[in-house]
C-alpha cells in the first residue's frame, strides 16, 4: 500500500487509548464541526495534539483546568481541510463511530471513518452516505476471506455495497488497521502528514449527540 494514510497509524501507535479520523467529502471545516456537535464559534485554532486541548475543551468535573485521567476527558475533535475532504481527528474519544453522528456528518455527502482502541485492540471502519449508515465493521473479524461474503459485513443498512471495494485490498494480512485505511485510500481520501503536522486545525469541544426518539 501507499503510506498516503498510514502515517496517522504510525503516529498513534504507542499510542494505548483510542482515536478517530472522520472524513467528510465536500464539507467545509464549520459545518464538519457542526455536524459533529461542535458550536464553531467556540472554536480555536491549535496545532495538532496541543497541550492547550485538554484544558481549553477535555476536561469534565472538577478538574480546574489541569489533565486528568483519560475516562474524565470529554470529546472534542481537530478539524481541517485537504483535496475536497473534510476531516476531524479525535485524540480520545470516537463520536465519529456513532450511527447518530454519521447519519448527521453524511447528509448530502460520503462519510469515512477510521477508528482504533489501542488499550482493547479494537478496530471499527464505517462508511455512510446521505444520511445513511451503509456499513460499519471490524475488519480483524468481519470482512469476507475468499469468493464467499456470506456472514460478513454484520452492520449497516447495505455492507454489500462495499464488497467492490473491499476485494481491491488485500486482506490476508495481519495488520487490520492497515486495511481500513486502505479502504479510506480506495474510496478516495487523501491526507498528507503535513497538512496536520503544519497546519493550526479548527479545535472544539463536541456535545455528544443524542439518539432519536422511538417513534
Amino acid at each position: 500500500m501507499l503510506d498516503g494514510l498510514l502515517w496517522i497509524a504510525k503516529m498513534f501507535e504507542s499510542y494505548d487509548w483510542c482515536y478517530c479520523v472522520t472524513f467528510a467529502r465536500g464539507l467545509d471545516k464549520p459545518e464538519m464541526l457542526r455536524r459533529f456537535g461542535a458550536d464553531p464559534s467556540q472554536a480555536v485554532l491549535l496545532p495538532f495534539q496541543d497541550e492547550r486541548l485538554w484544558e481549553t475543551f477535555g476536561t469534565s468535573g472538577d478538574s480546574d483546568g489541569r489533565r486528568v485521567d483519560l475516562e474524565d476527558i470529554s470529546p472534542f475533535v481537530q478539524v481541517g481541510y485537504c483535496d475536497g475532504w473534510a476531516f476531524a481527528i479525535e485524540s480520545v474519544s470516537a463520536e465519529g463511530t456513532r450511527p447518530e453522528v454519521l447519519r448527521a456528518v453524511s447528509v448530502g455527502t460520503v462519510v469515512v471513518s477510521v477508528c482504533y482502541v489501542g488499550a482493547k485492540a479494537l478496530a471499527l471502519f464505517s462508511y455512510a452516505e446521505d444520511g445513511v449508515l451503509v456499513a460499519q465493521f471490524d475488519p480483524l473479524v468481519d470482512l469476507p476471506y475468499g469468493d464467499d461474503p456470506s456472514g460478513v459485513l454484520p452492520y449497516g443498512d447495505d455492507p454489500m455495497r462495499l464488497l467492490p471495494v473491499i476485494r481491491q485490498v488485500d486482506i490476508e494480512r495481519e495488520d487490520y488497521v492497515e486495511t481500513m485505511f486502505e479502504l479510506a485510500e480506495k474510496i478516495g481520501v487523501h491526507l498528507p502528514r503535513e497538512v496536520v503536522a503544519e497546519t493550526l486545525l479548527l479545535s472544539a469541544g463536541v456535545v455528544p449527540l443524542l439518539p432519536p426518539s422511538p417513534e
